[in-house]
């Protein structure tokens, strides 16, 4: 908590939040663009060497779901049958190719995008927060805030701190994580996010501890990213006079069972969590004139200025 009397507020975007806003950012949405298409240009698909362009190209075409980080990490296991047919090199100028397109996919989608943002329910959340002055922002996404703050009409734009990086500064950080360094193929590290040389230090963890509310919009809190959640909530769950509040902001009754189960999945007790961190869920298509959703999502703005 602040030493002011000022409440601090951090906010957490995922994908879902781009979603919410009409923004065509899903993995799925890249696999069917130009950009990707490029990619394919000139691939040889007799080729029966194994590659990481060509395995990509099959998850995509299999997956409903489609899921690049997921992929990459299926990719470079240990276990794959292929790993001793692999070109590391090459697969590295691939991988290269695969973040220069989809840098190049989400800075021209942003910038055409033309769509009123007005009275969703991120633009007005971004709203309230621009009035007040103890926010930290963090955004999963590649999608550039400062855009999107414009066209909602937001001046001057709220600073946001990037943690994969930003699609429009060569900044951009894909890949994966794993604790264990010998679970993947070697040679392969160059698709950890933390070897990426934009990856740096962040004040997450510390920032969410010392913010009264922390909300959290469309992001679902997988495998991929849980090193960055689980320490938070193991301390809210074992700090039982914690005054933090927990918002989660989630589509539907699926994506909040889809995050209970990653939450689970770290080993937190959901329960304790519901019990001690004061976690809420908010779902976006429920908020409508007089639901339970409408009203928390009110609440919350009115927490935000008062």
């Amino acid at each position: 908590m602040n030493n002011f009397g000022e409440k601090q507020f951090s906010l957490i975007l995922g994908n879902g939040f781009d979603l919410s806003l009409g923004l065509r950012t899903r993995d799925s949405d890249f696999a069917v663009s130009d950009e990707w298409k490029d990619l394919y240009d000139d691939f040889d698909d007799k080729d029966r060497k194994p590659s990481l362009l060509k395995f990509l190209k099959y998850k995509s075409d299999v997956d409903a779901w489609f899921d690049i980080e997921q992929a990459l990490f299926e990719y470079a296991k240990y276990n794959n049958y292929d790993a001793a047919y692999r070109n590391v090199e090459k697969d590295k100028l691939e991988f290269a190719t695969l973040c220069n397109a989809l840098s190049k996919y989400l800075k021209e989608h942003v910038n055409s995008c033309s769509h009123s943002l007005a009275g969703k329910v991120g633009t007005q959340l971004l709203h309230k927060l621009h009035l007040v002055q103890n926010k930290r922002i963090y955004t999963f996404n590649y999608t550039p805030l400062d855009i999107l703050q414009d066209v909602m009409g937001i001046h001057p734009v709220m600073e946001a701190i990037y943690i994969h990086g930003k699609a429009n500064d060569n900044s951009l950080i894909l890949g994966f994580e794993t604790n264990r360094v010998n679970d993947i193929i070697p040679g392969y590290s160059f698709l950890l996010k933390s070897y990426n040389p934009s990856y740096s230090s962040i004040e997450l963890f510390q920032d969410m501890k010392m913010s009264d509310e922390v909300i959290i919009f469309g992001h679902s809190m997988n495998m991929m990213d849980s090193v960055y959640f689980d320490d938070f909530l193991r301390e809210l769950i074992s700090n039982q006079a914690s005054q933090h509040k927990v918002t989660i902001f989630c589509e539907d009754e699926a994506s909040k069972n889809s995050i209970l189960d990653n939450i689970k999945n770290m080993g937190i007790s959901i329960p304790k969590l519901f019990q001690y961190g004061k976690m809420e869920f908010i779902l976006t298509e429920n908020i409508k004139d007089d639901t339970k959703d409408q009203i928390a999502f009110e609440q919350l703005l009115d927490r935000i200025t008062n």
